[in-house]
């Protein structure tokens, strides 16, 4: 904090305290840095998505999806932006909504099996579960052996009953 209050217009120092405060869970602490850091630097994505996290921590669920459709807009490619939107439109039930984003992630080599998980997650909350199922299968053999894998393979196998499997 006193780095931020020594330099309140030095926009490192701002996103180093804002880190620090999500990091110890001061989601308002976090937000005012992040907010003085955006009116510094309008355009940084990172800035948009720690915000987004932020208020999501806060309890603001509809700001945090405006703060990473804002960062989405500035950079529609940012992976950590479209896994915390699709994260927090799952959370809320939007399964469509979050189906299309992790429909994105999972055409990337470096975020594909979250992404693929994601979307089984999704098609599940839709009851989409043959597409569920081929998300899963769609899996390299090594991405097979992961927690998070077998994790969804089992919540499949409990949807459709197959308590044994699961």
């Amino acid at each position: 904090r006193s780095l931020a209050h020594a330099a309140p217009t030095d926009p490192d120092a701002l996103l180093a305290l804002a880190e620090a405060a999500l990091a110890q869970r001061d989601a308002k602490l976090a937000q005012n840095a992040l907010k003085q850091r955006a009116l510094l630097l309008p355009e940084d994505v990172q800035a948009q998505t720690l915000l987004g996290r932020s208020l999501r921590m806060g309890g603001d669920v509809d700001g945090a999806e405006a703060a990473f459709r804002r960062a989405l807009t500035l950079s529609p490619g940012y992976v950590e932006a479209q896994a915390a939107l699709a994260a927090l439109l799952l959370a809320r039930g939007q399964f469509a909504q979050a189906d299309a984003v992790y429909r994105e992630l999972a055409l990337r080599d470096e975020t594909a099996l979250s992404g693929r998980l994601g979307r089984v997650e999704a098609l599940l909350g839709l009851g989409k579960l043959a597409d569920a199922q081929v998300q899963l299968e769609a899996a390299p053999e090594a991405e097979r052996a992961t927690v998070a894998y077998r994790e969804q393979a089992a919540k499949l196998a409990l949807v459709r009953g197959e308590v044994a499997q699961a």
